[in-house]
């Protein structure tokens, strides 16, 4: 179990290294293909400006995971209401996966309502 969950983080990084090396070439290609030339300077730049995350962005990633952390505690508790009440721990574990799925389904969908309709600082 624990080496499954060592190969798992281990693939994490090494994608997500992947994947910002990419995410690096392709911004050259397209400022090359817009401007004609290429500027390192200008690249480091542009891909620094894409990777900075404002206020509002932050805000709207707590508020958003906020409502699926609730999700998520509510169903854990509905989990173990239904172990007090008798039913076999299959359904436990089910109601627990499925409130955390559920969870992390509404916290993308918040997100998705709130870059929409806006956020108030409140």
């Amino acid at each position: 179990m624990l080496l499954f969950i060592g190969i798992g983080v281990a693939a994490t990084i090494v994608m997500h290294i992947i994947l910002s090396i990419l995410l690096s070439i392709g911004k050259a290609i397209r400022q090359t293909v817009e401007t004609g030339k290429t500027d390192d300077k200008a690249i480091e730049r542009s891909l620094q400006l894409d990777m900075v995350e404002d206020e509002m962005d932050k805000l709207i990633s707590l508020k958003s995971m906020r409502v699926g952390y609730a999700i998520g505690g509510l169903g854990f508790i509905a989990a173990l209401i239904s172990l007090v009440m008798g039913s076999p721990s299959g359904v436990m574990l089910n109601i627990m996966f499925g409130s955390f799925f559920a969870g992390s389904l509404i916290e993308s969908l918040a997100q998705l309502v709130y870059y929409r309709r806006g956020i108030k600082n409140s």
